[in-house]
């Protein structure tokens, strides 16, 4: 099952791949020949490393499927004629290109988790990531698109013939042949959006994106370990105040050959005379650095209090912070990785694949056979995936071979 989806996924990509590049289609000499010598018109086309982009695709029926973040770049002097023939055939050809990078979706810049490349959306906005990322690399073979003229019988008999039976009955039909090769493609599935990562660690982003609510959580660990250094700082020099007292109220009680204890906090807790006996601090020549002693002490306490709400906050301020990269990194991920998928011809890697279809539209109603058809007249090419990662582990590698989808046609119509 996991084979057969990624195969039908991939040829999906790929027609709609090619529908986008003007499609491709190798002419028979005899209908190169009705073109030959005509005017027409030549589009050359370079995007450079800097590529193109759209923002975001919305396919909206009651709720809304959407595509974010596409990218095309790297296309090198892809090269198109259009032209029509003497039978009123238009014949859309382009050359070859090879390196066009593709990217939908979630990209190496993009770590606020913004995009995703397939979303699902409800009527109440509420937003679902089906797709993360994808990205491919693709060579495109020289070729073109012929869109035939069915009015033209005599001329066209040859094309007429060779069209499924079923779409001959059209005023028009598209002949395509697509020939590519695709070096590398990786996809992630069953992501999270960013608002969807955030509620499963528990934070609350107040509006802010990933990227900001981060920088703001690291900024508040930092101000936190300052606080925390500050209060520690404090707490030394109290700890040195009190250390101090203690020295001269001991020093004044000994030279008079008494002797004085501290409590477990640093206050003075007993001063004794000569004969061992207690004596009464606030009568005595020691009251005011007795005072002094419990004084500092109430500091030291106070500053350490200080010090532990510090260092309670640096651990609070560390879990956010901790939360947010693994929101982030939650947003930036999937579940299920495909990475390494090649499709190439049957010769091996370095050649290219050839899908072949025919599509055609009939009218009226879904129920009298209404729609768009798409004939898939031949697919020949191997379908080899590097590896399918679940849960961070990979399952192994996937390759397909002999994939034949002849006997398959699609209608697509409204319900």
């Amino acid at each position: 099952m996991l084979r057969n989806k990624l195969a039908l996924a991939v040829v999906s990509l790929c027609s709609s791949f090619h529908v986008y590049a003007a499609a491709m289609q190798e002419l028979s000499d005899q209908q190169m020949s009705g073109i030959a010598g005509q005017a027409g018109v030549t589009i050359e086309i370079d995007i450079d490393s800097s590529g193109v982009s759209v923002g975001e695709v919305e396919y909206r029926d009651e709720g809304a499927v959407v595509l974010q973040n596409i990218q095309i770049s790297d296309v090198n002097n892809l090269t198109q004629t259009i032209d029509v023939d003497s039978n009123g055939n238009l014949i859309i050809a382009h050359g070859e290109v090879s390196g066009i990078q593709l990217l939908v979706g979630d990209s190496a810049v993009d770590t606020d988790g913004k995009y995703s490349a397939v979303a699902l959306k409800s009527v109440a906005g509420e937003t679902a990531e089906l797709v993360n990322d994808i990205s491919m690399t693709v060579d495109l073979g020289a070729g073109s698109t012929a869109v035939v003229n069915m009015a033209e019988t005599a001329g066209n008999a040859a094309l007429i013939a060779d069209l499924p039976v079923a779409a001959r009955s059209g005023s028009v039909a598209i002949r395509s042949s697509s020939s590519l090769e695709i070096t590398g493609f990786d996809m992630g599935l069953f992501g999270y959006t960013a608002q969807q990562a955030a509620d499963r660690v528990g934070i609350n982003l107040s509006g802010q994106n990933l990227g900001q609510f981060s920088a703001a959580a690291q900024s508040d660990l930092t101000q936190a370990q300052d606080q925390l250094a500050t209060a520690q700082t404090n707490l030394g020099s109290a700890q040195t105040l009190l250390g101090s007292t203690q020295t001269t109220l001991q020093n004044a009680v000994v030279a008079d050959g008494f002797s004085v204890s501290f409590a477990a906090d640093g206050s003075v807790q007993e001063i004794r005379d000569s004969g061992n006996a207690v004596i009464d601090i606030a009568s005595s020549a020691y009251s005011a650095d007795a005072a002094a002693v419990d004084s500092a002490a109430a500091d030291a306490i106070l500053a350490g209090n200080v010090v532990t709400g510090a260092q309670q906050g640096v651990v609070d301020a560390g879990a956010v912070v901790d939360a947010a990269d693994l929101a982030g990194n939650l947003a930036n991920g999937a579940a299920v990785k495909v990475r390494g998928l090649k499709l190439y011809g049957a010769a091996g890697v370095g050649s290219k694949a050839v899908i072949e279809q025919t599509i055609w539209a009939r009218g009226g109603d879904a129920a009298s056979g209404g729609g768009v058809y798409i004939n898939i007249g031949r697919f020949d090419g191997v379908l080899d995936v590097a590896a399918v990662e679940v849960g961070g582990a990979s399952l192994g590698g996937v390759k397909v071979r002999d994939i034949d989808l002849s006997g398959m046609t699609q209608r697509i119509y409204g319900h």
